[in-house]
């Protein structure tokens, strides 16, 4: 049986279509999605009446420069993107 870090299960996956899926992921890097409901993983979130969008990075940011760098930076306010999500309420996961 194949073994993953971690599964994504049950989520509906945006491609160039939209289907229910699972993705699996390996040493930070997605490597299979499809049906992997006989697959083992490390961990695996339950993604029921979820949309998942893998690879998307959402590169929109607004930053407070120029500004005042007590409040933000350039250097914090693109760290905050890059751990933060797509669209308010759904969570990105990067590992």
């Amino acid at each position: 049986m194949e073994h993953f870090d971690l599964i994504l299960k049950n989520g509906t996956v945006v491609t160039s279509s939209q289907e229910r899926a699972d993705i699996a992921c390996r040493n930070g890097r997605i490597v299979a999605i499809g049906d992997l409901g006989r697959a083992e993983a490390t961990e695996i979130i339950d993604c029921t009446g979820l949309h998942v969008l893998p690879g998307v990075i959402d590169p929109h940011v607004h930053l407070r420069e120029p500004g005042n760098p007590s409040v933000e930076t350039i250097h914090d306010g693109t760290k905050g993107a890059i751990l933060g999500d797509v669209l308010p309420g759904n969570v990105t996961i990067l590992k």
